[in-house]
């Protein structure tokens, strides 16, 4: 996809209800541009590259997201998420230049609906989590071993412990 094909996407923003990105760039000058998306309930991002900005605009111009979707995403060293719509967050594998992962920090404020985390890293490397106002979320996925501090409201959790199979038989 180009960029000249996620721009003509605007002429249907009043419209659109769920939007799959997948090898394209969102350029930094779309944050010059008024753009809302009143109907846009699920996004789903793949292969993309895009600044923290830009992601910011486009979130923040859909008022009523429900689930986002971030996979194989380039150029975002954290990631800050502030939406009063989103129940769903799922962020998978990032890459930089090098293939080291990019999220070295995810930020969730603001999101009062939030219900579902999911932080389906598939890279090595360091990654800190922060849920600072995220008063509905219920699941948190099993996180693997690289997420090195994860903080929840005032609990942090530094070194994630580790749950064998006869310990999860126990409950």
């Amino acid at each position: 996809m180009t960029y000249s094909l996620v721009l003509s996407l605007l002429r249907f923003s009043l419209t659109l209800q769920v939007v799959n990105l997948s090898r394209c760039c969102i350029h930094d000058d779309l944050v010059t541009r008024p753009l809302h998306f009143p109907k846009l309930r699920k996004l789903n991002l793949h292969s993309v590259t895009a600044s923290e900005d830009a992601l910011h605009v486009v979130i923040s111009a859909c008022p009523r997201l429900e689930r986002l979707n971030i996979n194989d995403t380039i150029g975002m060293p954290s990631l800050y998420i502030r939406s009063a719509s989103l129940r769903s967050l799922c962020i998978g594998t990032t890459h930089g230049l090098k293939h080291e992962v990019i999220f070295q920090e995810i930020v969730v404020e603001g999101a009062p609906l939030l219900e579902w985390l999911i932080p389906a890293f598939l890279d090595d490397g360091l990654a800190i989590i922060r849920v600072i106002s995220a008063p509905t979320l219920e699941i948190l996925c099993i996180l693997p071993s690289f997420i090195s501090r994860l903080e929840i409201g005032t609990v942090v959790i530094q070194e994630m412990p580790s749950v064998s199979m006869a310990m999860s038989n126990a409950f």
